[in-house]
Order: C-alpha cells, then structure tokens, then sequence
C-alpha cells in the first residue's frame, strides 16, 4: 500500500519527485470535463488509490497547511498582502485570490494549466514570481497540487473578505477623506503635555528626570516598560556622548579634561558647563557639515552620477555649490520654510535673492539626467519633492491613479 501523504508532507522527508507526480496527475485530472477530481485522480492513478482519494479532502488541508500557505506568507504576501497589493492583487485570503487582480483571476481552482500562478511560479514566458528568487521544484510541485485539487483554504482567510488592495477606497474623493482623517502626512503637528512622573520611579531618581519634558516623556515609557534608568553618565562619558551627537566626531583629550574640571564644582556647575557646552557645539561649523549629510541624503545629493553613456561626463558640474549652501544654512540657522523655498524656487522669489542663494536650486539640478529626457527628468524632480518634503509617494500617478496614495493620474 501506498505510504500516506502525511508521511510525504513532513518537512524531512520531503520528495520532489512524488509531489512532481501527484501535480501531474491532479493536471491530467483537471483536463478530464468537469469530472470531479477525486475520481479522475482513483482511475488515472490506480496504484495510489488511497493516496488519490484522500489528497483532496483531510490530505489536502495538511498540504495547504504545512507547505501552501508557508510559501504564500512568506515569498508572495509581502507584495500581495493586506497592507501592500501590487497590481491589486492579494493573496491573504481564498476570496482575495480567487478575485484575481487588476489583470483578471490568477487561478482557476481545479485547473493549474490555466492558473496564471502556477505559470508565474513556474517562470512561464514572462510570469516570474516571486522576481527576486525562484521557488524550488518541490515549493512549486506544491502550489500545482493545491491549485488542482481545488485551490481549498482552511483556517484563517479561508472565508475572509475579498477587499480591495490595500488602503484603495471606491472613488478618488473617499480615497482623499479616508486620508485626511487616518494619513500620517495630512494630519496637523499636535503639542502634548509632558507626563507626570510622580510614583514611576523612586523620589530621587523622578527628581532627576525632571529636568526637561524630554526627561519625561522618555521616563514614562521606561516606566512603562518595567525598566529603571540607568545611573547617570559620568562628565567624560556625557560630553562625549555630546559632541558624537551634535558634530558626529570625538572632542580631543583638552576639552574634554576641561568640561570635567568645570562639572565638578557642584550640580549647578555641572549644568552650566554643559548648557555652555551644547550651545558651543550648535554654534559650530561642524554640526551644520554633520546634519547637512543628513539633508543631502535625502536630496540623493552626489559630486557624480555613478554611471555615463555615450561618452556622457559622469560629473555633476558645480554640485559641490548646492552641498555648500546647505551646511552655511544651518550654520546660520536659515528657517526652515525659508529653507524649503529657495530649494525649489530661490529664481521665482520676489525680491530677487543674492547670486549665491540660487545655489539652492541644486536640491532640484543635482539629479539624473535620464540622457536629457524631459519627462523623465520632471517625474524625478516630483518624485523628490513629494517624498522628501510632503511624506507621499507620486510617482505612479504618473500612468494611472496611485494605488494607494490618493493621487489621481494627471
């Protein structure tokens, strides 16, 4: 007698082989009209009978169980899941599958010739799921068997609805009032009151962070963690710590017996050097070079453009002018909203503004190139501005409504 698919399913035992057939075999049954697939598999596969007439009902929920729904968490869900549905397809519950994507249905229970896929995790043509690593002959041998057989789901998402991807609502204007109410991006700075830290820690220890809201904030969530701060920083550590915060680079050994010969005249003293301390190191060139990477980062600020075509300069004329401006504005402590503008129209600003603030322009010029494509040049100029600055993401609204960002098409 045949040995029992459990005995098959068990992750040391796995046979690619036997899966490779009993996929076969549930392929030859689906072509059979609309013979139901439990008898198609007893007549074509006589001499696994018991196999065959099991695989669809208590054996097939231990396939989908112990091999399906392991490879859809974690090869496919990530993609085409709850919070994220690529092409608008997810594959978190039977009805979500079974309702297919923007493309159409991606399987046809009980036929896995014409199930789109099994064509993708087989790499058919070009279907190629998941793009990144293909799936093994076994991992695929499996989703063919279960897609044959039916395509059942048991447990969680077996009766879940089939939704719309993730975060779409029906029309563009709902898309825009669900955002408004739920959306990081849309919803307006709120101050709130620093907590009290009476009875979170012992006297002594709740004296000492409450020096700022800061220290509150930061304690109660310790509190609630069940944790005790650690003891303070010795003056050596703190202002080290200090200046690795606010420059990125170590003091030299001369302030730092400096700091410590201030701090040991009392509590008052020590406070005062490193109020003194934290205003110096603000004040510096150093933390304006420090926190201006920060900010070039997210200009994807670079001296080239690591690649050329023909015979193209890889290098990105005057660049250096945009890196600049950026450190002397925090150096000099620009505002922020003064900041933004001229990085996207320091030419459009009325008065005109000295020569040398149109190097801010470089937050929109220091960018690909695209070989002088216009269009492509604009799309990333928004695609920059949208995601640095308004915590959106556009660039798909530019061939057809974002999927998830209320954004229509232009």
């Amino acid at each position: 007698m045949s040995p029992s698919l459990e005995s098959w399913l068990r992750p040391t035992s796995v046979r690619p082989a036997a899966l490779g057939l009993l996929a076969s075999v549930c392929l030859a049954g689906a072509a059979v009209a609309e013979a139901p697939a439990r008898d198609v598999l007893a007549r074509d596969m006589p001499a696994r009978d018991v196999l065959a007439r099991d695989v669809l009902a208590r054996d097939m929920e231990k396939l989908f169980e112990s091999r399906v729904r392991p490879l859809l968490v974690e090869k496919c869900q990530g993609c085409h899941g709850e919070k994220i549905a690529e092409a608008g397809l997810r594959l978190d519950t039977r009805r979500s599958l079974l309702a297919g994507g923007d493309d159409g249905p991606v399987v046809v229970p009980g036929d896995a010739a014409k199930s789109r896929l099994v064509a993708a995790v087989r790499r058919v043509g070009d279907l190629a799921m998941p793009p990144d690593e293909k799936l093994s002959a076994e991992e695929v041998a499996a989703i063919e068997t279960w897609v044959a057989g039916g395509a059942p789901w048991s447990g969680p998402g077996a009766d879940g609805p089939a939704g719309t991807p993730a975060g779409r609502a029906a029309t563009m204007d709902e898309r825009l009032a669900t955002a408004l109410e739920t959306h990081w991006a849309f919803a307006p700075p709120q101050r709130h009151p620093a907590p009290d830290l009476a009875g979170a820690f012992e006297p002594g220890v709740a004296a000492a962070w409450n020096r700022s809201s800061i220290d509150r904030f930061v304690g109660t969530r310790i509190a609630a963690a069940g944790l005790a701060p650690a003891a303070e920083a010795q003056p050596r550590d703190l202002y080290r710590r200090l200046c690795f915060d606010l420059t990125g680079l170590p003091p030299s050994a001369d302030e730092v017996d400096a700091f410590c010969a201030r701090a040991a005249g009392g509590a008052e003293a020590a406070d005062a050097a490193f109020g003194d301390a934290v205003e110096r190191l603000l004040a510096s060139r150093e933390h304006a070079e420090h926190w201006a990477r920060r900010w070039l980062d997210l200009a994807r600020y670079a001296d080239t453009m690591g690649y050329a075509f023909d015979q193209q300069d890889p290098r990105y004329p005057f660049a250096w002018t945009y890196r600049d401006w950026v450190v002397d504005a925090l150096h000099r402590d620009l505002p922020y909203d003064r900041f933004v503008t001229l990085q996207i129209a320091a030419d459009r600003v009325e008065p005109a503004v000295p020569k040398g603030d149109l190097a801010a322009l470089g937050f929109l010029t220091v960018g690909r190139t695209f070989l002088g494509n216009q269009h492509d040049i604009i799309d990333d100029r928004i695609d920059l501005v949208t995601r640095g600055l308004m915590g959106l993401t556009a660039a798909c609204a530019r061939c057809h409504d974002h999927k998830y960002e209320p954004i229509s098409a232009a």
